[in-house]
């Protein structure tokens, strides 16, 4: 990670822009005056009024979809656990401040909270809300969309704080993909909401529920619907990317309802969740490495695809692309045909067995990554 934070930072925002990103920083940090320092604000929870706000903000973040941010790390990022609003002409920080104060736990290693004001006021009205970062998944996600990420100066490596201000502050399109990436959501969902947002802003038409989209949920502990959510065009069909999160989502959530009471009477409830934590990682990586298992391929060809390949994800569509069948009924693969490689994507034509005699599918491996030099059984070229 370090050695990202050594690249060169192209940045595209103004000089004035930046510097009201710097100012906004100083702000929620909480040093625009002398009331509270950074150290007594990050320093540890000293009295019992502020450890039981800590457990009611904690509590309500799990409830909520920060429960995947907390647990798992399925969305680098959740907020919607504590809002309020600022009086722009009279304001009153205070209620922020405590607000701040009590999030402090969750200023770690492994998590960033703090509150986020909104750059822009509505009838002279500023909206604050709480928000929760998950260190790992961010940075990963960052690295993962470096393409969106680094033209903005954003590495893996920056600050949470310094991202969400500056998101915040992005033209519209920019600033709903920023979002979309860091709730979780899936890149086609993403695409969909910021092309149909623009579409509506430059050519006109309604939009919402029913108009031009509906919503995909997964459920939290409190609700079914209206938390982790996303919209996605009308007449969706449940995508791939839609049911892998939602089978991570249930993963979690039916973890969290077991050791709900746990958590809520532990004297340190963030211990109570690194051991969840710890065993939602094991369980995943025992998953992982059965998914790997069932998807080893060996290429008879040569040059780049030569080898045993590990693949994360596989599908097969007929040739019109009409059916597809799942990964575990491919997991042994006969020789293919390559029409398309790069770094992410390995899309082969080949005979299935059991398939009528000449009737070709597509078999698409996303996100493969070759097996170590020292387990790869390289084939040698005819």
């Amino acid at each position: 990670m370090n050695t990202l934070c050594s690249s060169p930072i192209r940045l595209t925002t103004t000089s004035a822009a930046a510097m009201v990103v710097a100012f906004t920083l100083l702000v929620s940090c909480g040093c625009a005056t002398n009331a509270t320092s950074i150290s007594e604000r990050d320093a540890p929870l000293s009295t019992y009024a502020e450890r039981e706000h800590f457990r009611e903000l904690l509590l309500a973040a799990l409830d909520r979809e920060a429960l995947y941010t907390l647990l798992g790390g399925l969305k680098p990022m959740s907020t919607g656990f504590w809002q309020g609003k600022i009086d722009v002409a009279a304001p009153d920080t205070a209620q922020i401040a405590h607000v701040r104060r009590a999030l402090a736990p969750l200023r770690s290693a492994a998590y960033y909270a703090d509150v986020q004001a909104f750059a822009t006021a509505h009838d002279g009205q500023r909206h604050v809300a709480a928000y929760i970062v998950h260190r790992a998944a961010l940075a990963a996600m960052l690295q993962r969309e470096a393409a969106f990420w680094s033209p903005l100066g954003i590495m893996p490596c920056t600050h949470p704080a310094e991202i969400v201000a500056i998101v915040d502050r992005l033209p519209r399109p920019d600033r709903g993909r920023a979002y979309g990436l860091l709730f979780g959501y899936p890149n086609y969902a993403i695409d969909f909401f910021v092309e149909a947002t623009e579409r509506a802003r430059t050519g006109g038409g309604e939009v919402g529920p029913g108009k031009d989209r509906e919503f995909y949920h997964i459920p939290t502990a409190s609700a079914t619907e209206s938390q982790f959510t996303w919209a996605v065009p009308l007449g969706h069909l449940e995508r791939d990317e839609d049911r892998a999160l939602r089978a991570r989502a249930e993963a979690i959530l039916t973890a969290y309802r077991r050791a709900a009471p746990r958590i809520a009477a532990a004297h340190d409830p963030l211990r109570e969740m690194q051991r969840l934590n710890d065993s939602l990682a094991t369980t995943d990586d025992h998953a992982n490495a059965h998914a790997n298992q069932r998807a080893l391929w060996q290429s008879a060809a040569h040059g780049r695809l030569a080898g045993v390949w590990s693949v994360e994800h596989v599908e097969v569509f007929s040739q019109d692309g009409s059916s597809s069948r799942a990964a575990e009924q491919a997991s042994s693969l006969p020789e293919a045909s390559v029409l398309h490689l790069n770094h992410s994507t390995l899309i082969v034509r080949t005979n299935l067995a059991g398939r009528p005699a000449g009737q070709s599918e597509i078999v698409r491996h996303r996100r493969q990554t070759r097996l170590p030099v020292a387990s790869v059984s390289f084939i040698p070229a005819p």
